[in-house]
């Protein structure tokens, strides 16, 4: 998938999740991986899927092979700009 293709469900934006007020979004967990951003990006999906309170998630891209996902509990209205324009937030749009 290229970078700027949101998975299904999902609506996003480049930079760092963060709410109304610019806060940072509330982290309820993490998850390192290593390998393709595709598959990292999937995984930061899923992984948000299944973490009860999950609004967003931030993927940031370490290096060439290493992503972080943070899975965030507060709705990421907007973004804050990433230095290094390595980092987007998927919002879950569980509009139910």
């Amino acid at each position: 998938a290229s970078p700027s293709v949101a998975p299904f469900g999902f609506t996003l934006r480049q930079g760092f999740c963060a709410d109304d007020n610019g806060s940072k979004c509330k982290e309820l967990g993490r998850e390192f991986r290593k390998g393709d951003y595709g598959v990292a990006r999937l995984a930061c999906r899923q992984l948000c899927e299944r973490t009860h309170g999950c609004q967003a998630a931030e993927l940031l891209r370490l290096h060439k092979t290493y992503s972080l996902c943070k899975v965030c509990g507060s709705a990421a209205t907007r973004t804050n700009k990433a230095p290094a324009n390595n980092v987007e937030c998927l919002t879950y749009n569980n509009a139910d």
